[in-house]
Formats: structure tokens, C-alpha cells, sequence
């Protein structure tokens, strides 16, 4: 009887907790063995498959989790997964701690993201905003994130520095709550004729404007006193510049 024969009868005789110090006891066998590992993948006692899947990095040993009845044993797998195919499964997860780690991974398809981005829990639509995949510069994507949602959420995209122009004045045109143009007439990306349209009633959040330069927002100053003191004077030339 050969070794894994001898290990897999020893934790089919073992109940429960009894399975514990076998675990530890044939440590390294288990770790470099994958046919054990599938066995034990399968083993009805949770703390057992918990133990597998943190001590493997083999994929096709973590896919036999993905759907698992415990949480914790799909959260790791999650966490551990490259294969956008059992990540993509794991995206419809009922669990949605699982689905925020599915989120945040880089390994996700863009399907996958997009299938996330319209999720209805704020908090998966954060994961993939956070991604460092940058999904968020998908177009489909990205609407998917924008449409009928806070502005809280927003608020999240409108802190990443890659967002496009375009996409800028996407999200003006659906929401101009105080808090939203703020960080919009902020935004490094906010094309310079928006800026030149808010400039009269936001001066001050224009010359905050990340993209303008210290000489730029100094003559802005100057054309704001100017302003104040009745003069005529123009700043759409300025802004162009």
C-alpha cells in the first residue's frame, strides 16, 4: 500500500477533529502531493478544506472550491484564484464578501467586471472602481457605474486621476450636486471649456483645478478681483491656453 493509500485511509477512519493533527502530522507530504490534496479538497469536514486550500496554489486544486458550502473556504478561494473562468462563476456568488474579493482581483475578465459593475451592493461597484486593473476607463463599464447610482459612488470615480474627459462631462451632465462639481471642476481630466463655463459661479473651485499651473491660476485671481471691481474683463483666451 503505497503512501497516499495509507494517509487517505487514515482520514476516512479519523472523525471531525480527529482529523486535525493528521493534517500537521503528514504536512509535507500534503503540500507536495496533488492527488491527496484533491481528496482532502473534498473532505466533509470544513477545518479540513480550509487547510487545503490555504496551503495550495495550485488552480485546478482551488477550482474544486469555488462553489463550496462554507464561506470562508470560497473567500480563500477568491482570494487565490487566477483563472478568469472560476472567477467569473465566483461573480455570481451569494456571499457578498466573495464578490468583493472577486472584485478586486486583476485577473477578472472585463465581462467579469462588467457583470460586477452592475451588481445592486455599493460596495462590489467600489471593488471594481478601486481595481488596479483601471476598468474604470471601459466605457460600457464605467456607465454601468455611473447610471441611477450616488453620488457617493460619484464621488469614488471622480477620485481616480484616469478617468477621460469624455467621461468627465458624463457624469456633469447626470449629476451637479454641490459635492459632485466640487471634485468634477477639481478633476485633472475636466476639459478647459467646462472650466471656462462654472468659472463665473465657481471661481474658487475652478482655480483649484489640478491641471492649471500656479501662473494660470494667479492671472485667474487677478481676472476674479477684476470681476469684483466691475470690470468687463475676459478669461476664456486665459483658460484656452
Amino acid at each position: 500500500m503505497g503512501v497516499f493509500d495509507l494517509i487517505k485511509k487514515e482520514f476516512l477512519l479519523a472523525k471531525g477533529k480527529e482529523k486535525i493533527p493528521l493534517l500537521y502530522s503528514h504536512f509535507s507530504f500534503i503540500v507536495r502531493n496533488k492527488e491527496i490534496q484533491e481528496f482532502l479538497a473534498k473532505d466533509e469536514y470544513e477545518r479540513v478544506r480550509i487547510f487545503i486550500f490555504l496551503n495550495t496554489v495550485d488552480q485546478k486544486i482551488l477550482a474544486l472550491g469555488k462553489d463550496d458550502i462554507s464561506v470562508e473556504v470560497r473567500t480563500i478561494v477568491a482570494e487565490k484564484a487566477r483563472n478568469t473562468a472560476v472567477l467569473d462563476f465566483m461573480a455570481n456568488d451569494p456571499s457578498l464578501a466573495v464578490k468583493r474579493i472577486v472584485a478586486k482581483s486583476v485577473y477578472i475578465s472585463n465581462d467579469t467586471a462588467l457583470k460586477l459593475a452592475r451588481d445592486p451592493a455599493i460596495s462590489v461597484k467600489v471593488e471594481i472602481i478601486e481595481n488596479k486593473k483601471q476598468f474604470i476607463l471601459n466605457n460600457e463599464i464605467f456607465y454601468s457605474l455611473v447610471d441611477g447610482n450616488s453620488s457617493f459612488l460619484l464621488l469614488k470615480i471622480l477620485e481616480k486621476d484616469i478617468l477621460l474627459g469624455e467621461q468627465i462631462c458624463y457624469i456633469l451632465d447626470r449629476c451637479k450636486e454641490r459635492s459632485v462639481l466640487f471634485k468634477i471642476l477639481a478633476h485633472k481630466s475636466t476639459p478647459r471649456d467646462v472650466l471656462e463655463r462654472f468659472f463665473d459661479s465657481n471661481p474658487e473651485d475652478v482655480m483649484n483645478n489640478r491641471s492649471l499651473n500656479p501662473f494660470t491660476k494667479i492671472f485667474l485671481r487677478t481676472i476674479v478681483l477684476a470681476k469684483q471691481d466691475g470690470s468687463k474683463v475676459t478669461y476664456s483666451d486665459l483658460l484656452k491656453n
